[in-house]
């Protein structure tokens, strides 16, 4: 998520504000006090004639970091704590599927790449995006998915963490 909110605060010149001191200093339990940052070239970037692409990248690279650490983190304590029928929840759970081949796909360079038991299942709907057997081995698009729409399933997914698991 920290790297969304910096492509909220990138994404416009008038926020280059943010980004005009040589360096940022960091604090806090994930890093060392006094960490650096230099970002001279950040603001370079910024401001160079490939912004909009480089923005783009970024912000594809953070959304599919997002959707694998979600994933992974729900998947993960759902397996630790299966005796609870927290596992078996997850898997009732509508959003879930989608989230797993989405999670897939942006695991296997962005193709949509289905195993036996996701083949057993598809198609997979929710909130009106649609995954087939048919885009076995298509990219997946970000334009076919609206951007809305991951943010909603994500969302779906925290709501179903804080409210149902054990």
């Amino acid at each position: 998520m920290t790297a969304l909110a910096a492509l909220a605060c990138l994404t416009d010149r008038k926020n280059l504000g943010c980004v005009t001191e040589r360096a940022i200093r960091l604090s806090g339990p994930d890093v060392e006090d006094g960490t650096e940052f230099d970002l001279r070239p950040i603001r370079r970037l910024l401001e160079s004639d490939g912004r909009d692409k480089i923005l783009r990248n970024f912000f594809k690279t953070a959304l599919r970091t997002v959707v694998r650490d979600s994933y992974e983190a729900i998947w993960q304590y759902c397996k630790a704590t299966k005796e609870t029928g927290n596992m078996e929840l997850l898997r009732d759970q509508p959003w879930f599927h989608l989230l797993r081949v989405i999670r897939d796909a942006f695991s296997h360079d962005g193709n949509w790449t289905f195993y036996q038991q996701t083949k057993r299942i598809l198609p997979i709907e929710w909130d009106g995006i649609r995954v087939d057997e048919e885009q076995e081995g298509t990219r997946l698009q970000f334009e076919h998915i609206p951007l809305t729409a991951f943010f909603e399933l994500l969302a779906t997914a925290e709501r179903f963490v804080a409210g149902h698991l054990q």
